[in-house]
């Protein structure tokens, strides 16, 4: 591309940004595109979409002089992504603005059944963005006033669980609004459509865990009081489809996200009701799951052996899980992230030596497409190493998590590199310490 296209573009948005009187920040937010993306294509450094030009326009109410800019550049430039869209042997690259509702679904199903095929931030973007322009089912079934069956619960449920995939992709600012849009359409299946007792409780379960991907993605984009009432919400709907399961998971993962606001007690108290709460009523891999969150809590309250006790139940409990019994949302939990959970623990607790080789076994064999735990894990490495001394290798880990944060829009993220500048900045004088600190100054600056 001419690289005299590229500025040109780029001049463009910051005369616009500037007008309209937007930070970086808060356009990102707007346009829905992830706030480090959008500072690469303001310095010219990384050339956008179509679809992304088209949502920058919009963001700034530039009446389509930003999309002009962009179509004077080349169009060759506009990444391709390989869908599915027929045998496993089938495979298509289109340009994004060629995407149709078939090749959304298509990826979306990719997501949802764990395919093998590659998957990058961006395919997942994208389907995000598909899916806010497009009405969801929820609102044609209302639109039409159709009595709703157990075909209508089943495409929520498999929406639900795409949006679970995607979210192994995709931050917290970026997929907040499209999982509280379909929390508010679904939650208005129940209000306004006509159903069974037997449809409703599932609609009511459906909404219990969107209630739950909500709280997840909304305290991932920095907003932990409008989380907390997702998760509240959450844990009335299940118990009214009397689903106990789902509603232990929305009270540990409320549980998790109060420990993270050191309240560790109270904190505590939830983890320990939720696995309390089915034990003898749910799978092997769900009570793993909360007695990790368990582990957490007593690990955030410095309670050592309480939390060392946790995590040997989780362990115990994953060794006898049976995978056909698992609820649905549970399908991320695996060896490595009980491993990680553990690691985590060890560095919290301030036990670098056991926290090293666990952490480090898992992130060499992690898939570094799943960017925000890619980063988050990589952060507990990097704090580590702080505690055993190792500053520049430190450094080495703190500057990976800065790349990988940067690529993703995760509050959590954002909150790991933070922590890990003023974890290093007593050792300013190491030359990798003060690389990585002036990286993250300006990484800073620049969001």
């Amino acid at each position: 591309m001419d690289s005299h296209e590229r500025e040109h573009f780029a001049t463009e948005l910051r005369r616009l940004r500037a007008h309209v009187g937007l930070s970086l920040g808060e356009l990102a937010a707007q346009a829905h595109v992830n706030r480090g993306y959008v500072s690469h294509i303001e310095h010219g450094r990384r050339w956008p979409s179509r679809s992304v030009a088209a949502a920058l326009d919009d963001a700034l109410d530039a009446r389509g002089v930003l999309l002009a800019a962009w179509t004077a550049g080349d169009r060759a430039a506009v990444p391709t992504v390989a869908v599915e869209v027929g045998s496993d042997d089938e495979t298509l690259a289109l340009p994004f603005d060629e995407w149709t509702t078939t090749d959304s679904q298509g990826l979306a199903e990719r997501l949802a059944t764990g395919s093998d095929r590659p998957l990058t931030l961006i395919t997942a973007r994208r389907l995000v963005h598909e899916w806010l322009a497009a009405d969801i089912p929820q609102t044609v079934e209302i639109t039409a006033g159709r009595r709703i069956g157990t075909g209508m619960v089943d495409a929520v449920a498999r929406r639900v669980a795409q949006l679970r995939r995607v979210d192994d992709f995709i931050g917290g600012r970026e997929l907040r609004p499209l999982v509280e849009r379909e929390l508010r359409l679904t939650a208005g299946l129940l209000r306004e459509a006509a159903y069974t007792d037997q449809v409703g409780r599932a609609l009511l379960s459906a909404v219990a865990e969107l209630c739950q991907l909500a709280g997840w993605v909304t305290v991932d984009a920095g907003a932990p009081q409008r989380a907390a009432r997702h998760l509240a919400v959450g844990v009335h709907a299940a118990h009214a489809a009397g689903d106990r399961p789902t509603a232990a998971n929305l009270v540990s993962t409320l549980s998790y996200q109060v420990a993270n606001l050191d309240d560790p007690q109270e904190a505590i108290l939830l983890a320990r009701s939720a696995a309390a709460g089915v034990r003898g009523r749910a799978s092997a891999t769900t009570c793993a799951l909360l007695n990790e969150r368990v582990a957490w809590a007593h690990e955030r309250a410095g309670e050592v052996r309480h939390a060392e006790r946790a995590l040997a139940a989780a362990e115990t409990e994953y060794e006898r899980r049976r995978p056909a019994d698992d609820p649905e949302w549970v399908y991320w939990l695996t060896e490595d992230e009980i491993i990680v959970m553990a690691g985590r623990c060890y560095v919290e607790l301030g036990q670098p030596d056991r926290a090293i080789p666990l952490l480090t076994g898992v992130l060499a064999r992690y898939d570094e497409r799943q960017t925000r735990e890619s980063a988050l894990y990589t952060s507990w490495l990097a704090e580590a190493h702080v505690q055993a001394g190792d500053v520049e290798h430190a450094a080495a880990l703190a500057q990976r998590t800065l790349e990988l944060s940067s690529s993703t829009s995760s509050s959590r993220g954002d909150d790991r590199v933070t922590l890990l500048a003023q974890r290093l900045a007593p050792y300013h004088t190491v030359g990798a310490v003060r690389e990585f600190l002036d990286h993250e100054s300006e990484w800073r600056r620049g969001g």
